[in-house]
Parts: C-alpha cells; sequence; structure tokens
C-alpha cells in the first residue's frame, strides 16, 4: 500500500512539474501569454501601463525650432555640416560599391519564401572600414505592392540581418527589393578601427595603441556618426543606379536610428520605417540608454531629436513612422511615443514642405522584434 502511494505522489509530482514546465514555456513563447506574464511581473507601472510623471515635465514643443520651409532647409544643412565636418555644400563624395563573388552565408537565407536571390556588395567607408550590402531579390518582382520598389533595411545590434526572416520575408513575397544592412561592428564589418584622436580630442600619443569601438568609442573618432550613415547613402546610389525610382527605408533596433539619420539628410529616401529604437532624451531610461551616433546628437547635435523626426519626414510624398512594441522585454516599450506624436505633425505640417509623421504601439507581444502585425504595418506604410 506504501509503495502505490508513493507511486501515486511520484505520478502527481511529475504531472505538476510537466504542467509547471508548460505554463513557463507558454508564457515566454506565446504572444497573448507572454504579453500577460510581463505585465504581471512588472516592477513598476511606469515599465508598461503609463509613462513615468517625471518624464513628462518636459514639453515637447519646446524642443522643436522648426517653423517654416526656411527652417527645414537649415535645419538639414546643419545637421550636414555637423555629421561630415565640413562645409554642408561639399557634403560627400560618393562612395564606390562592388559586387562581391561567393558570400559565405549566403546558405542561411536560401530558404526564405520568397526569396530568388542575393548578391553581395562591399562599400568603402574608409581605408580601414568596409561595410556589407546584402541585395535581396524576389522571386516574383513583378506583382505585389513592392513591384519595381526597393527597401533599405538596416538591422541593429546583437545579431545581423539574418534574424529578420520574420520580418523581411513579407516583404520579398510582396515584391520588394531589399538592401540589407547589418550594423558596422556586426557580420563581417570591422567591430574597432584606429583611434583617430583620444576621448577629450586630443592626439594620440605616437606608439600608443588605440583601438576605437564603432558603437561605444565614437568621441576618438573623425566624423563617426558619417561612418554610420554613408553605407545607407551609398545604398540609395547603388540602387538609383539599378533603376529603383522609389526607395524606402526600414531600421530595427540600433538600425533604427541609423535610418532616421539618413532620411533626415536625404530626402531621396522616400518613406522610412524605425521601429523599437529611437527616442529623444526625455523619455530615456534604463535600458533606453543613449548610445552610438544617439549619443553624438544628445551631446553635441546641432538641432534636436524632434527636429530630426521632421527632416526625416519633410517633403512631398515622403513620410516618417515610428514603430514601437509596448511590453517589449528589451527596450523602448511603453507608450512614450505618443507624448511627442502630435506635436511632431503639428510642427511638420506647419513648415509647409509636405510629408508625414506618424506612430504605432503595439500591443500584440513582448519580444524586441517586428511582430508580424507589426509586418503588416509596415507593408500598409510603404504602399501607401
Amino acid at each position: 500500500m506504501r509503495a502505490k502511494a508513493l507511486k501515486r505522489i511520484g505520478i502527481g509530482l511529475a504531472i505538476i512539474v510537466v504542467l509547471a514546465g508548460g505554463v513557463l514555456i507558454a508564457a515566454r513563447t506565446l504572444d497573448p501569454i507572454n504579453v500577460y506574464y510581463k505585465r504581471l511581473k512588472a516592477s513598476s507601472p511606469y515599465q508598461y501601463e503609463e509613462i513615468n510623471p517625471d518624464l513628462l515635465k518636459t514639453d515637447p514643443a519646446a524642443l522643436i525650432t522648426i517653423d517654416t520651409a526656411e527652417d527645414v532647409a537649415a535645419a538639414r544643412q546643419a545637421l550636414l555640416g555637423w555629421i561630415y565636418g565640413t562645409d554642408p555644400a561639399e557634403r560627400r563624395v560618393a562612395k564606390l560599391y562592388y559586387p562581391r563573388a561567393g558570400w559565405s552565408h549566403a546558405s542561411e537565407i536560401l530558404d526564405w519564401d520568397g526569396l530568388g536571390g542575393v548578391a553581395q556588395y562591399y562599400i568603402n567607408v574608409r581605408p580601414d572600414l568596409i561595410s556589407y550590402a546584402y541585395l535581396l531579390t524576389p522571386l516574383d518582382g513583378n506583382s505585389g505592392p513592392g513591384a519595381g520598389k526597393a527597401v533599405i533595411y538596416h538591422n541593429g545590434m546583437a545579431s545581423t540581418f539574418v534574424a529578420a526572416r520574420d520580418w523581411l520575408e513579407p516583404l520579398l513575397k510582396q515584391g520588394w527589393t531589399v538592401l540589407a544592412f547589418n550594423q558596422l561592428g556586426y557580420g563581417e564589418s570591422a567591430r574597432e578601427l584606429h583611434c583617430d584622436k583620444q576621448a577629450d580630442g586630443s592626439a594620440v600619443p605616437e606608439g600608443v595603441p588605440c583601438l576605437a569601438n564603432l558603437q561605444l568609442d565614437l568621441a576618438q573618432l573623425d566624423t563617426p556618426v558619417a561612418l554610420h550613415v554613408e553605407p545607407v547613402l551609398a545604398g540609395v546610389d547603388l540602387l538609383k543606379g539599378l533603376g529603383f525610382a522609389q526607395i524606402d527605408a526600414l531600421g530595427f533596433s540600433a538600425g533604427a536610428a541609423t535610418v532616421t539619420f539618413a532620411a533626415a539628410i536625404d530626402p531621396r529616401l522616400r518613406r522610412t520605417v524605425a521601429a523599437a529604437g529611437i527616442l529623444p532624451p526625455y523619455l530615456r531610461e534604463g535600458q533606453d540608454e543613449l548610445f552610438g551616433i544617439a549619443r553624438e546628437l544628445a551631446e553635441s547635435g546641432p538641432i534636436s531629436f524632434l527636429d530630426l523626426f521632421i527632416l526625416a519626414g519633410a517633403g512631398e510624398g515622403r513620410a516618417y513612422h515610428q514603430l514601437f512594441n509596448r511590453y517589449d522585454r528589451c527596450c523602448y516599450r511603453n507608450v512614450k511615443g505618443r507624448h511627442y506624436e502630435e506635436v511632431v505633425k503639428k510642427a511638420l505640417a506647419g513648415a509647409g514642405e509636405g510629408g508625414q509623421f506618424t506612430v504605432t504601439i503595439d500591443e500584440s507581444h513582448a519580444r524586441h522584434a517586428i511582430s508580424s502585425g507589426g509586418a503588416r504595418a509596415v507593408i500598409d506604410f510603404l504602399t501607401d
């Protein structure tokens, strides 16, 4: 009898363990349950549910300096001069790009739905830095809303564009050609460069080794923002040369900042989506820390982040869209984009240049990713 009782207890405990494991797996993998789990364990109502009142003391309208079309032009020139460190009229020298045979990781994406082919290009950003671009052509480029159109995709940190399969496949299946970039320092590009100067701006002592991380040590590099933006602009040149008249951009995580800067200085980018990756400094907290080119703008830039958003969308037929995940497990969560959405819209309309600015908050999941619904929203935005 005792043995049978112990056996029943053992079976019961095993069932409990299995059920508990199933609940834990569901909480981490099934989006609706994961959202509920994240909300339940949130350490503060300001994590997901509402914006911290301390962050709302800033009036976003006070951060905008653009009122007229002349202000748009002046702000863009100031931004160009700051990025390149030269007379803005000189702007940039078009970079050379070369097709490169035999990308070693092509097999990682050849089973993507809607993919017809892939070619790799490399862009000489400066003598010691090459950025790689991956041209993904659709299986059927003659039908769907993306037929004859191209979108530049810029990935974030901690992965390469290969991890973006869930939101790049829908674009390919709808006929878009995708030119994909990894964040500098990821994939095949260098992570560090030899320092141009020390962090305080002084010369590096002769014979002293000095390496600057392309994300964390930008103060030790000349024109650091240009290093990140140049590949995107060269990508526009490449796509124009291939005959694409309509070129849009999508940036995810840290890539959101990169495409925002690119769209702000190059009106050839028609519609731009910044997904889960950029906020003005006054709304940042916790894991939304400033780094990379966003920190450069915050510390020494000639315009505000809200002015930057206006420039990214200003122009007839242009638009700039921000997509956030309310319950993002990583960063840029909550509904903070709503705090400045209307004032940026109003300023953009008042400038008289045309263009649009919109914000979407995705509440369907808790991942740091673009959901299936988010991917549909991106396609709808690019199709308009």
